[in-house]
């Protein structure tokens, strides 16, 4: 018999699960466009993408620094894959940067250790966990996502409505759906736009973005009105 593997297995299981969760429905709104092309695939129920609504108050804008400075926020787990964010600015270490962790979790041990063994230990600053993650430092360079998967991560939508750049994997649907190159962020996931390679074009470009445009694309593309009108016309 054919053995499946642990995650394929997963995998199976959710779409069952999501099979199950959309039988009677008339139709499902879909909250990224990763979501809307599995339930296309697995269902003839109409589905229809609206995107998650988000929080379109004022925040304080993003400054941009003039030394380097990331930012991660999120669990410190297998899936965030912190270990690559780490091993990339490791390979940037001739730039003075500086990264804020906002998060715990169970990976936290590893991480300080791979921090350590890579030598750049003392430019990681590690937050744990902050009910107001943005309110650490108001000055970025970007905030940066390596997860191995998403939906539709929200901190991405805080980010970019303060005027903070996103760099984040191609693979995510997040990047597609809300990411334009070299304007409010950066895609990477090939054998040019390695991680260490985006990363130092974020460095050499960031006082070529602006914060205000960031924000004010982001919220006519996202914010309340915008989904209540996907959300009236689905």
């Amino acid at each position: 018999s054919k053995l499946i593997g642990v995650n394929s297995l997963k995998s199976y299981l959710k779409i069952l699960y999501l099979k199950s969760l959309i039988r009677y429905s008339d139709m499902v709104m879909c909250i990224s466009s990763d979501i809307n092309n599995v339930v296309g695939k697995i269902s003839k129920v109409k589905c229809s993408l609206v995107f998650h609504p988000i929080d379109d108050c004022k925040h304080p804008l993003n400054s941009f620094p003039q030394s380097p400075r990331l930012l991660f926020i999120g669990s410190l787990d297998k899936r965030k894959n912190v270990e690559e964010l780490l091993e990339a600015l490791h390979e940037v270490n001739n730039y003075d940067w500086q990264l804020d962790i906002v998060g715990d979790g169970p990976s936290k041990c590893s991480l300080i250790e791979i921090s350590e063994n890579t030598g750049i230990s003392n430019r990681i600053h590690w937050h744990g966990y902050q009910a107001l993650p943005f309110d650490i430092r108001k000055k970025y360079s970007a905030l940066v996502l390596t997860s191995i998967s998403e939906g539709f991560p929200m901190v991405v939508m805080q980010s970019l409505m303060r005027g903070i750049p996103v760099i984040c994997p191609r693979r995510l649907s997040i990047y597609e759906d809300a990411i334009i190159d070299g304007f409010n962020g950066y895609g990477y996931g090939d054998e040019v736009d390695t991680l260490p390679n985006v990363i130092l074009e974020v460095f050499r470009k960031a006082d070529t973005l602006d914060s205000n445009e960031i924000r004010e694309t982001t919220e006519k593309t996202f914010g309340n009105s915008s989904y209540k009108k996907r959300f009236n016309e689905a």
